[in-house]
């Protein structure tokens, strides 16, 4: 039996609620982050705990959005609850200030090729149009994108670093972000809400003896 998806529109329609009361906070905490650390060889581990925390809060404050990890999922990160609906809808989270985008920090053993794309990717841009990178001046602004998979079959392409083979680079990211803006599947950050906070690691640590 076949399995129908959701395609990123639909997708987008049914995650927009939540982030229309939640996106401000989540995208103030990923800044935040960033604010805090930062330096030679941040970016990775801020990046992991930017993404670990964005699962967090969705896992937190959703019924309707599950996290997901068996093979069902394809590479998403997340399932949708549609009691209503005989289609599955699946997406994947990811973010960017700018830079690369790498869909998965691995290299491939034995040159084997992991198969993406199959699934709507969520992206949460904290670049500043203008000012974080030149080539961002296309009208995109912060906020969080729902990006076409099907689309980037055809218009972006894989490269590789020293880190993973499953690299996009920031002019692909910047396509993806474009494209989702014409789709209109995007959520703007407002600024001014922007929710001030204070990060302190030892907060999230449970002591149970």
């Amino acid at each position: 039996m076949t399995t129908n998806y959701l395609t990123s529109k639909e997708v987008f329609e049914h995650i927009k609620p939540f982030f229309e009361e939640h996106g401000n906070k989540m995208m103030s905490i990923g800044e935040a982050l960033k604010e805090k650390y930062t330096g030679p060889g941040c970016g990775l581990s801020t990046g992991f705990l930017q993404d670990e925390i964005y699962r967090e809060y969705v896992k937190e404050y959703s019924n309707l959005i599950l996290g997901c990890s068996d093979n069902s999922c394809l590479e998403a990160d997340f399932i949708l609850i549609l009691p209503l609906s005989s289609k599955k809808g699946l997406f994947s989270m990811k973010k960017t200030f700018g830079g690369d985008l790498a869909l998965a920090w691995q290299k491939n053993p034995n040159g084997d090729k992991r198969e993406f794309w199959k699934c709507p990717i969520v992206i949460f841009n904290h670049a500043i149009p203008g000012k974080t990178k030149r080539a961002l001046n296309f009208g995109i602004k912060k906020g969080i994108y729902v990006i076409d998979h099907i689309w980037c079959r055809s218009n972006i392409k894989l490269s590789k670093n020293n880190k993973t083979d499953n690299l996009i680079k920031r002019r692909d990211v910047i396509k993806m972000l474009k494209n989702a803006k014409t789709n209109n599947t995007f959520w703007e950050f407002d600024e001014t809400k922007k929710v001030k906070m204070e990060i302190n690691l030892l907060d999230a640590i449970k002591f149970l003896d």
